[in-house]
């Protein structure tokens, strides 16, 4: 599982309107957009899944679409796209099986 980490995106930003965009570059599998806090807006960053298949490749649609929209203007707004990186409780697993 290979995921993008998008950020400084606009408010307004839906899961539809992040998936078009990087779909256009790569095939997305899913978006999560982290906890909304107290105010009800989601934060201004995503998280992308993408499949993982020849990601270090520098022709791969993944790293494409990094070099692509990274500093890239969009609704206002200059994204942040990088590789994301792994989630605090999936290397608490990882770890505890390798133990």
């Amino acid at each position: 599982m290979t995921r993008l980490y998008v950020g400084n995106l606009p408010l307004q930003t839906t899961a539809e309107d992040l998936s078009m965009l990087v779909g256009r570059i790569c095939p997305v599998e899913d978006i999560y957009f982290p906890g909304k806090g107290i105010t009800g807006i989601h934060r201004q960053f995503a998280i992308v899944q993408v499949p993982g298949v020849g990601n270090d490749d520098p022709e791969s649609p993944f790293k494409q679409c990094i070099k692509t929209l990274n500093a890239v203007r969009w609704k206002g707004s200059k994204l942040r796209v990088e590789v994301a990186k792994e989630f605090f409780t999936e290397r608490l697993e990882r770890e505890r099986k390798e133990d």
